[in-house]
């Protein structure tokens, strides 16, 4: 094996397949489907239960809930502006500014040149899996 075959073989362990991304996309949707629902016709996302989640859990959940929701195709655009969160979540705008904030420092939403906020797809498994152990019990 010359040294480009062996390059390419070490490069072959990035390469994903369709079913391993559809097994994913399954994975998060299970762990997704203990927090939020969508709604068919209009895309909104709708908590299953608050229990005591923090405003940036809120937050989270919402920006999760409207990724899969773009991805569906219920809605057109995920990204959500200060005041769209706000108002979604019924969180006045002074309140959620800290929060969102925290968020983008800490990596896992982030904020486009337009002001608008999405949830960073990597990090969706992380924020779910930190929800699901603090609030269930499996």
């Amino acid at each position: 094996m010359d040294g480009t075959e062996r390059e390419k073989e070490i490069i072959k362990e990035l390469v994903i397949s369709e079913e391993d991304v559809v097994e994913r996309l399954r994975t998060l949707v299970s762990k997704a489907k203990e927090f939020i629902y969508i709604e068919d016709k209009t895309g909104r996302v709708i908590f299953k239960s608050i229990h005591d989640i923090s405003n940036s859990e809120k937050i989270l959940l919402h920006l999760i809930g409207r990724f899969f929701a773009e991805k569906i195709g219920f809605i057109e655009n995920s990204k959500l502006s200060m005041r769209q969160i706000s108002d979604n979540l019924g969180i006045p705008i002074t309140t959620i500014s800290a929060p969102l904030g925290n968020l983008i420092r800490e990596g896992k939403i982030e904020k486009s040149n337009d002001g608008l906020y999405k949830i960073r797809f990597h990090e969706i498994e992380n924020v779910l899996d930190d929800l699901l152990k603090k609030y269930t019990s499996g």
